[in-house]
């Protein structure tokens, strides 16, 4: 029974990470009220959709060149060994 909750709490901490979104949206549902806190969800949701679209139709394409995908590889590699 402990590790179900465990395992429930561990569920929990990794899916609802506070970041500086989720602070300004508790910030300005404090002060303001629901309506304020829900336009900031959704231009959050919005700005994340962007880059969505961004990453899937703006890099899909430069993927299958070799001469684009190893300087992104290194720099991928670079940041992982930082």
């Amino acid at each position: 029974m402990l590790s179900v909750v465990t395992n429930i709490m561990l569920g929990i901490s990794l899916a609802a990470p506070i970041g500086p979104l989720s602070v300004e949206i508790i910030k300005r549902g404090l002060r303001k009220g629901f309506m304020a806190a829900f336009s900031i969800c959704l231009g959050g949701a919005a700005g994340d959709s962007f880059y969505l679209l961004l990453a899937f139709f703006g890099l899909a394409p430069f993927m299958t060149e070799l001469a684009f995908r190893i300087p992104v590889m290194i720099s991928g590699s670079l940041v992982l060994m930082y």
